[in-house]
């Protein structure tokens, strides 16, 4: 085959193993993937949809919804919804706010100098 078409053997077999050339689209749905995946990352992997595409049109891409969904589905990325958290402390109206010793620094030359602790969280009753 090589023959046929005046290239080495070696040079016809690099070029079958490399593909044919993706397409104009396939080549925006993987440069837009790398790009939601850089943004994904930078907000710690918390961005869903909404604010990566924000992001995106912030960046002047231009990109529907549904194509950013797909290419998240695709890449295995998702948002964390944030979760409610239990209020383990409920002041009285009357407590007595405590008066701050340290003044907030708890640094120490050696160890036992400035020992706290909190134990409000602990249920008496």
């Amino acid at each position: 085959m090589a023959g046929l078409l005046g290239v080495s053997r070696a040079g016809y077999y690099a070029w079958a193993r490399r593909g044919p050339a993706p397409s104009p689209r396939a080549a925006r749905r993987q440069a837009l993937a790398e790009q939601i995946a850089q943004i994904h990352e930078a907000s710690n992997q918390t961005s869903g949809f909404r604010r990566v595409l924000a992001e995106l049109r912030r960046c002047g891409v231009a990109a529907s919804e549904g194509l950013v969904r797909a290419l998240m589905r695709d890449l295995g990325i998702f948002g964390v919804q944030p979760r409610s958290r239990k209020r383990t402390t409920i002041p009285a109206e009357d407590e007595i706010t405590r008066p701050d010793l340290l003044r907030r620094d708890f640094t120490a030359d050696a160890p036992g100098q400035r020992l706290v602790g909190d134990i409000t969280y602990l249920r008496t009753s």
